[in-house]
Protein backbone atom coordinates (compact mmCIF):
# COMPACT_ATOMS: atom_id res chain seq x y z
CA UNK A 1 0.00 0.00 0.00
CA UNK A 2 3.30 2.25 0.47
CA UNK A 3 4.11 2.11 -2.93
CA UNK A 4 0.97 2.59 -4.41
CA UNK A 5 0.70 5.94 -2.00
CA UNK A 6 3.93 7.03 -3.36
CA UNK A 7 2.64 6.79 -6.93
CA UNK A 8 -0.12 8.78 -6.57
CA UNK A 9 1.19 11.49 -4.04
CA UNK A 10 4.19 11.39 -7.02
CA UNK A 11 1.33 11.99 -9.69
CA UNK A 12 -0.02 14.51 -7.47
CA UNK A 13 3.11 16.84 -6.81
CA UNK A 14 3.41 16.41 -10.83
CA UNK A 15 0.10 17.80 -12.10
CA UNK A 16 0.70 20.60 -8.81
CA UNK A 17 -2.09 20.15 -6.76
CA UNK A 18 -2.09 20.22 -3.15
CA UNK A 19 -3.79 18.31 -0.57
CA UNK A 20 -6.63 20.98 -0.60
CA UNK A 21 -6.93 20.88 -4.19
CA UNK A 22 -7.46 17.24 -4.39
CA UNK A 23 -9.89 17.49 -1.42
CA UNK A 24 -12.25 19.93 -3.58
CA UNK A 25 -12.14 17.54 -6.69
CA UNK A 26 -12.73 14.48 -5.03
CA UNK A 27 -14.30 15.24 -1.79
CA UNK A 28 -12.61 13.26 0.16
CA UNK A 29 -11.06 14.80 3.63
CA UNK A 30 -7.92 16.07 3.66
CA UNK A 31 -6.81 13.29 6.51
CA UNK A 32 -8.29 10.23 4.09
CA UNK A 33 -6.17 11.20 1.32
CA UNK A 34 -2.83 11.96 3.45
CA UNK A 35 -3.86 8.75 4.41
CA UNK A 36 -3.89 6.87 1.35
CA UNK A 37 -0.70 8.38 0.44
CA UNK A 38 1.06 7.23 3.49
CA UNK A 39 -0.32 4.01 3.01
CA UNK A 40 -1.71 3.51 6.31
CA UNK A 41 -4.14 0.62 6.30
CA UNK A 42 -4.61 0.85 9.84
CA UNK A 43 -6.42 3.70 9.76
CA UNK A 44 -8.96 2.56 7.79
CA UNK A 45 -9.41 -0.10 9.45
CA UNK A 46 -13.16 0.42 9.89
CA UNK A 47 -14.00 1.16 6.59
CA UNK A 48 -11.60 -0.69 4.97
CA UNK A 49 -14.31 -2.58 2.46
CA UNK A 50 -14.33 1.43 1.41
CA UNK A 51 -10.52 1.96 0.57
CA UNK A 52 -11.07 0.56 -2.97
CA UNK A 53 -14.01 3.45 -3.88
CA UNK A 54 -11.00 6.04 -2.23
CA UNK A 55 -8.52 4.63 -4.48
CA UNK A 56 -11.08 5.16 -7.59
CA UNK A 57 -11.90 8.42 -6.76
CA UNK A 58 -8.09 9.44 -6.65
CA UNK A 59 -7.08 8.04 -9.68
CA UNK A 60 -9.94 9.54 -11.52
CA UNK A 61 -8.79 13.47 -9.96
CA UNK A 62 -5.13 12.87 -11.15
CA UNK A 63 -5.86 10.82 -14.27
CA UNK A 64 -4.51 7.73 -13.86
CA UNK A 65 -6.61 4.47 -14.37
CA UNK A 66 -7.11 2.39 -11.33
CA UNK A 67 -6.91 -0.98 -13.03
CA UNK A 68 -3.03 -0.32 -13.19
CA UNK A 69 -3.02 -0.53 -9.07
CA UNK A 70 -6.19 -3.21 -8.69
CA UNK A 71 -3.45 -6.16 -8.69
CA UNK A 72 -0.92 -4.57 -6.08
CA UNK A 73 -4.01 -3.70 -4.02
CA UNK A 74 -5.88 -7.30 -3.62
CA UNK A 75 -2.12 -8.60 -2.53
CA UNK A 76 -2.03 -5.70 -0.03
CA UNK A 77 -5.27 -6.49 1.36
CA UNK A 78 -5.16 -10.09 1.28
CA UNK A 79 -1.43 -9.83 3.73
CA UNK A 80 -2.95 -7.03 5.55
CA UNK A 81 -6.32 -9.21 6.58
CA UNK A 82 -4.09 -12.39 7.72
CA UNK A 83 -2.04 -9.83 9.98
CA UNK A 84 -5.32 -9.47 11.47
CA UNK A 85 -6.28 -12.79 11.93
CA UNK A 86 -2.74 -13.73 13.16
CA UNK A 87 -3.32 -10.44 15.85
CA UNK A 88 -6.51 -11.97 16.60
CA UNK A 89 -5.50 -15.15 17.31
CA UNK A 90 -2.72 -14.31 19.36
CA UNK A 91 -4.71 -12.16 21.39
CA UNK A 92 -7.41 -14.94 21.99
CA UNK A 93 -4.70 -17.45 23.00
CA UNK A 94 -3.16 -14.56 25.57
CA UNK A 95 -6.45 -14.56 27.15
CA UNK A 96 -7.22 -17.77 27.47
CA UNK A 97 -3.90 -18.72 28.83
CA UNK A 98 -5.00 -15.63 31.25
CA UNK A 99 -8.14 -17.46 32.21
CA UNK A 100 -5.96 -20.28 32.82
CA UNK A 101 -4.30 -18.97 35.34
CA UNK A 102 -7.44 -17.08 36.97
CA UNK A 103 -9.07 -20.06 37.45
CA UNK A 104 -6.05 -21.83 38.78
CA UNK A 105 -5.01 -19.38 41.36
CA UNK A 106 -9.06 -19.40 42.49
CA UNK A 107 -8.92 -23.29 43.07
CA UNK A 108 -5.89 -22.89 45.18
CA UNK A 109 -7.12 -20.52 47.37
CA UNK A 110 -10.50 -22.02 47.58
CA UNK A 111 -8.57 -25.80 48.86
CA UNK A 112 -6.94 -23.00 51.53
CA UNK A 113 -9.57 -21.37 52.53
CA UNK A 114 -11.41 -25.13 52.37
CA UNK A 115 -8.67 -26.73 54.72
CA UNK A 116 -8.46 -23.38 57.27
CA UNK A 117 -12.72 -23.47 57.69
CA UNK A 118 -12.15 -27.56 58.47
CA UNK A 119 -9.48 -27.12 61.11
CA UNK A 120 -11.76 -24.06 63.29
CA UNK A 121 -15.36 -26.74 63.09
CA UNK A 122 -12.60 -29.43 64.15
CA UNK A 123 -11.83 -27.28 67.68
CA UNK A 124 -15.87 -27.38 68.72
CA UNK A 125 -16.06 -30.20 71.13
CA UNK A 126 -19.19 -32.24 72.05
CA UNK A 127 -20.41 -29.98 74.65
CA UNK A 128 -21.15 -26.94 72.92
CA UNK A 129 -22.59 -29.05 69.83
CA UNK A 130 -24.67 -30.36 72.61
CA UNK A 131 -25.31 -26.63 73.72
CA UNK A 132 -26.33 -25.71 70.58
CA UNK A 133 -28.90 -28.45 70.06
CA UNK A 134 -30.46 -28.10 73.01
CA UNK A 135 -30.83 -23.83 72.62
CA UNK A 136 -32.11 -25.03 68.46
CA UNK A 137 -35.22 -27.13 70.41
CA UNK A 138 -36.20 -24.59 72.39
CA UNK A 139 -36.77 -21.73 70.14
CA UNK A 140 -38.53 -24.62 68.04
CA UNK A 141 -41.08 -25.04 70.78
CA UNK A 142 -41.30 -21.86 71.48
CA UNK A 143 -42.01 -20.66 67.90
CA UNK A 144 -44.17 -23.57 67.28
CA UNK A 145 -46.25 -22.58 70.56
CA UNK A 146 -46.91 -18.88 69.14
CA UNK A 147 -48.25 -19.61 66.29
CA UNK A 148 -50.67 -22.67 67.56
CA UNK A 149 -51.62 -20.93 70.64
CA UNK A 150 -51.18 -17.02 70.89
CA UNK A 151 -51.60 -16.12 67.09
CA UNK A 152 -55.50 -17.22 66.79
CA UNK A 153 -56.51 -15.42 69.58
CA UNK A 154 -55.08 -12.11 68.83
CA UNK A 155 -56.31 -12.35 65.42
CA UNK A 156 -60.13 -13.14 66.16
CA UNK A 157 -62.92 -10.50 66.78
CA UNK A 158 -66.37 -10.48 68.43
CA UNK A 159 -69.21 -10.36 66.09
CA UNK A 160 -71.77 -7.80 66.49
CA UNK A 161 -74.89 -9.66 65.91
CA UNK A 162 -77.12 -6.94 66.41
CA UNK A 163 -76.05 -5.06 63.42
CA UNK A 164 -78.50 -4.15 61.37
CA UNK A 165 -78.43 -5.81 57.76
CA UNK A 166 -77.04 -3.91 54.74
CA UNK A 167 -79.45 -2.14 52.50
CA UNK A 168 -78.86 -2.47 49.00
CA UNK A 169 -79.67 0.80 47.02
CA UNK A 170 -81.97 -0.47 44.36
CA UNK A 171 -81.30 1.30 40.85
CA UNK A 172 -83.35 4.37 39.31
CA UNK A 173 -85.33 3.12 36.09
CA UNK A 174 -85.74 7.06 34.96
CA UNK A 175 -81.67 7.35 34.98
CA UNK A 176 -80.44 7.43 31.79
CA UNK A 177 -76.88 7.31 30.88
CA UNK A 178 -74.71 10.29 30.49
CA UNK A 179 -73.71 10.47 26.70
CA UNK A 180 -70.32 10.57 26.31
CA UNK A 181 -68.41 13.90 24.93
CA UNK A 182 -67.70 13.86 21.11
CA UNK A 183 -64.41 12.23 20.80
CA UNK A 184 -62.00 14.42 18.76
CA UNK A 185 -59.41 12.54 16.52
CA UNK A 186 -56.00 14.34 15.69
CA UNK A 187 -55.21 13.62 11.90
CA UNK A 188 -51.52 13.68 10.98
CA UNK A 189 -50.98 17.06 9.17
CA UNK A 190 -50.43 16.30 5.73
CA UNK A 191 -47.50 18.51 4.09
CA UNK A 192 -48.33 21.07 1.64
CA UNK A 193 -46.88 23.14 -1.19
CA UNK A 194 -43.42 21.03 -0.59
CA UNK A 195 -41.98 20.22 -4.21
CA UNK A 196 -38.90 18.09 -5.15
CA UNK A 197 -37.44 17.95 -8.25
CA UNK A 198 -34.99 16.34 -10.24
CA UNK A 199 -32.22 18.31 -12.29
CA UNK A 200 -30.08 15.72 -13.35
CA UNK A 201 -29.29 12.02 -12.07
CA UNK A 202 -27.58 13.82 -9.26
CA UNK A 203 -28.97 16.96 -8.41
CA UNK A 204 -32.22 17.37 -6.70
CA UNK A 205 -34.25 20.95 -5.97
CA UNK A 206 -36.49 21.08 -2.75
CA UNK A 207 -38.41 24.05 -2.13
CA UNK A 208 -42.03 25.22 -1.63
CA UNK A 209 -42.11 25.58 2.27
CA UNK A 210 -39.95 27.23 4.76
CA UNK A 211 -36.22 25.40 4.77
CA UNK A 212 -36.62 25.61 9.33
CA UNK A 213 -39.61 23.24 8.49
CA UNK A 214 -37.42 20.49 6.31
CA UNK A 215 -36.35 17.30 7.82
CA UNK A 216 -34.04 15.53 5.70
CA UNK A 217 -33.52 11.76 6.43
CA UNK A 218 -31.77 8.72 5.12
CA UNK A 219 -32.77 5.14 6.13
CA UNK A 220 -30.24 2.34 5.13
CA UNK A 221 -31.03 -0.98 4.38
CA UNK A 222 -27.87 -2.06 3.79
CA UNK A 223 -23.78 -1.17 4.97
CA UNK A 224 -22.82 2.10 3.41
CA UNK A 225 -20.13 4.28 4.24
CA UNK A 226 -21.41 8.35 4.24
CA UNK A 227 -19.39 11.32 4.23
CA UNK A 228 -21.81 14.51 4.06
CA UNK A 229 -21.13 18.73 3.03
CA UNK A 230 -23.38 21.13 3.79
CA UNK A 231 -22.62 23.96 1.83
CA UNK A 232 -19.57 22.54 0.68
CA UNK A 233 -17.76 21.72 3.68
CA UNK A 234 -17.73 18.12 5.99
CA UNK A 235 -19.43 17.97 8.92
CA UNK A 236 -19.15 15.64 11.74
CA UNK A 237 -22.82 15.67 12.12
CA UNK A 238 -23.67 13.50 11.01
CA UNK A 239 -20.47 11.08 11.30
CA UNK A 240 -18.61 9.98 8.46
CA UNK A 241 -18.49 6.17 8.17
CA UNK A 242 -20.27 2.91 7.76
CA UNK A 243 -24.38 2.50 8.41
CA UNK A 244 -26.01 -1.43 9.02
CA UNK A 245 -29.29 -1.87 7.92
CA UNK A 246 -32.25 0.10 9.69
CA UNK A 247 -29.68 2.65 10.74
CA UNK A 248 -30.41 6.23 9.81
CA UNK A 249 -29.65 9.97 10.01
CA UNK A 250 -31.66 12.98 10.09
CA UNK A 251 -30.59 16.34 9.06
CA UNK A 252 -32.66 19.33 10.28
CA UNK A 253 -32.67 22.04 7.50
CA UNK A 254 -32.03 25.47 8.78
CA UNK A 255 -32.22 29.03 6.72
CA UNK A 256 -28.62 28.73 6.34
CA UNK A 257 -28.43 25.65 4.68
CA UNK A 258 -28.50 26.03 0.65
CA UNK A 259 -26.81 22.54 -0.04
CA UNK A 260 -26.15 19.36 0.84
CA UNK A 261 -23.84 16.96 -0.85
CA UNK A 262 -23.56 12.80 0.23
CA UNK A 263 -21.18 10.76 -0.84
CA UNK A 264 -22.39 7.44 -0.81
CA UNK A 265 -19.92 3.68 -1.25
CA UNK A 266 -23.40 1.83 -1.76
CA UNK A 267 -26.65 3.30 -2.31
CA UNK A 268 -28.23 0.18 -3.28
CA UNK A 269 -31.53 -0.01 -1.44
CA UNK A 270 -31.13 3.04 0.61
CA UNK A 271 -33.81 5.79 0.99
CA UNK A 272 -33.88 9.94 1.07
CA UNK A 273 -36.98 11.76 2.39
CA UNK A 274 -37.85 15.17 2.91
CA UNK A 275 -40.68 16.15 5.59
CA UNK A 276 -41.67 12.10 4.87
CA UNK A 277 -42.11 12.58 1.24
CA UNK A 278 -39.59 10.25 -0.78
CA UNK A 279 -36.92 11.58 -3.39
CA UNK A 280 -37.36 9.87 -6.51
CA UNK A 281 -33.88 8.77 -7.52
CA UNK A 282 -32.73 8.95 -10.80
CA UNK A 283 -32.01 4.82 -11.85
CA UNK A 284 -28.24 6.12 -13.18
CA UNK A 285 -27.86 6.93 -9.21
CA UNK A 286 -28.95 3.86 -7.88
CA UNK A 287 -27.29 1.59 -9.85
CA UNK A 288 -23.94 3.14 -9.25
CA UNK A 289 -21.54 1.65 -6.88
CA UNK A 290 -20.63 4.99 -5.43
CA UNK A 291 -22.05 8.37 -6.19
CA UNK A 292 -22.44 11.50 -4.83
CA UNK A 293 -25.87 13.76 -4.80
CA UNK A 294 -26.30 16.82 -4.66
CA UNK A 295 -29.69 18.53 -3.29
CA UNK A 296 -30.62 22.27 -2.95
CA UNK A 297 -32.97 23.94 -0.42
CA UNK A 298 -34.90 27.07 -0.94
CA UNK A 299 -37.90 28.62 -2.30
CA UNK A 300 -38.00 28.35 -6.30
Amino acid sequence: MKSIGEKLKQRRIELGYSIEDLHEKTKLSEVHIKAIEDGDLDYFRHDISYLKFFLQYYCQAVYLDYEDFEEEFKKTLDVYHETQLLKKKESHQASNENIQRRIQNNQKKYHKAKGQTNIQFSKLDHQTLIVIGIVLVILAVLVFGFFKLILPNLSSEPVDNNQPPAQVQEPDINDEPTPDPDIVVERPKVEEGLTITEESYDKYRIFGIEKNEMVFRIDFTNDTWVETYINDKAVNDPLTGTYVADEFIEIPITETTDKITILFGNLDGSSISVNGEPVELNQQAILGTSVTLNFFFGKE
